[in-house]
C-alpha cells in the first residue's frame, strides 16, 4: 500500500482560504494570492507541482471544493485519476467527459467518512499513494482520523487574516511530522513533512 500524502497551499497565517467561500470567490475572498506562485516558472514551483500527482493512484477531496472547482477545472486537472469526496450528501458518482469520475462517500461521522474516503482510495491505488488534495475541512479531518503519512505544504508568503485554518483542532499528533525538504521559490516555501 502506497502512502496517503496531503498537499495544500496555504497562508503565511496558515489559512487554506480566505473567507466567503463561493462560486465567485472559490479560494474565499482574497485566496486568489495562495496560488499566485503557480503561475511563476521557478525550479522550486515545477518541481512541487510535479510531485503532485507523481506515484499517486487516486485523490480525495473535499465536496465544497468539488462544487466551486467542477466548472472551473480542465477535464485532465486530475490526470484521469479517481477522485473520492467525503460528504455527508450521497449521490451518484460525477463524471467528466474525458476526466476523472469523482465518487462520493457517505458515513455516519466525519471521522468514518473521511476513512472510508481514503481506504476506497487506498484499495483503487494499490501500491500507488493516495494524494488528498483539500479543502481545509478534509484536510483536518485527515489530520485529526491519523491517516496522513505525508504532508507537502506551499507556505505562500501572504496573510490572509481570516479564512478557513488548517491546523485548528489538531492535537499533539502533529508533533510526529518533521520537515525533510523544503525550497524557496518568489513568494512562496515550499515544505514537505514525513511523519517519524
Amino acid at each position: 500500500m502506497g502512502r496517503v500524502r496531503l498537499h495544500l497551499t496555504i497562508s503565511l497565517d496558515g489559512l487554506a482560504a480566505g473567507p466567503g467561500t463561493s462560486d465567485e470567490h472559490p479560494l474565499g475572498i482574497r485566496g486568489e494570492r495562495l496560488h499566485e506562485w503557480m503561475g511563476e516558472d521557478h525550479e522550486a514551483n515545477r518541481r512541487a507541482s510535479e510531485a503532485t500527482f507523481e506515484g499517486a493512484g487516486a485523490v480525495v477531496l473535499g465536496r465544497r471544493m468539488l462544487g466551486v472547482g467542477l466548472p472551473l477545472w480542465d477535464p485532465d486537472t486530475f490526470e484521469l485519476l479517481p477522485v473520492f469526496v467525503p460528504t455527508h450528501r450521497a449521490g451518484e458518482p460525477v463524471v467528466v467527459e474525458g476526466g476523472s469520475t469523482f465518487t462520493l462517500v457517505t458515513g455516519d461521522c466525519d471521522d468514518e467518512t473521511i476513512r472510508q474516503a481514503v481506504g476506497q482510495a487506498q484499495v483503487v491505488a494499490g501500491e500507488r499513494d493516495v494524494v488528498i488534495l483539500g479543502g481545509a475541512t478534509t484536510a483536518r479531518a485527515a489530520l485529526a482520523a491519523d491517516l496522513v503519512d505525508e504532508i507537502r505544504l506551499a507556505v505562500a508568503h501572504t496573510l490572509l487574516g481570516e479564512g478557513e485554518r488548517l491546523f485548528d483542532g489538531q492535537d499533539g499528533r502533529l508533533s510526529q511530522f518533521r520537515v525533510t525538504e523544503s525550497a524557496e521559490a518568489p513568494g512562496v516555501t515550499h515544505v514537505v513533512l514525513v511523519r517519524e
